[in-house]
């Protein structure tokens, strides 16, 4: 079953042609989607009888004041999956190329800790599937 949140201010389930077509604008508050993930899989899924995978796509943006709130959630989520898989789209301008979002740099810490989650960037969105691909396939399993 595939899951699809957008962290805009609340999150919320949308299908696969809405994940890659809507165009949801405002802020991002990144934790509301991570623990709407987390409350589906309580609601749905005994952890002792799937195999859980999340992946996640971002363009890195979220509120600052949201950081706490992100790894808190992250820190529940973790343990109960068996693989996460984070995929940050930063466009083609010289800016994002060289500078990572907080977002990305509070993932890489928790990357330290839990090495069942996995980290790639993408430059365009029609890469998703590319790099989904890369993150799932049996070479890349740890």
């Amino acid at each position: 079953m595939m899951v699809f949140c957008f962290p805009v201010t609340i999150g919320f389930v949308v299908d696969e042609d809405d994940f890659f077509h809507s165009k949801e604008s405002g802020g991002t508050v990144v934790s509301t989607a991570v623990n709407l993930t987390r409350k589906i899989i309580n609601d749905r899924y005994n952890v002792n009888d799937w195999n859980i995978y999340v992946a996640q796509v971002s363009d890195g943006d979220n509120f600052a004041n949201d950081s706490n709130a992100v790894q808190e959630a992250m820190q529940s989520l973790l343990p109960t999956v068996q693989y996460f898989a984070y995929v940050e789209i930063h466009d083609n301008n010289v800016y994002t190329r060289q500078h990572y979002s907080d977002l990305w740099m509070q993932y890489k810490d928790l990357e330290k800790e839990y090495h069942h989650m996995q980290m790639r960037e993408a430059s365009d969105v029609g890469d998703i599937w590319k790099v989904f691909k890369e993150l799932f396939s049996k070479e890349h399993a740890k």
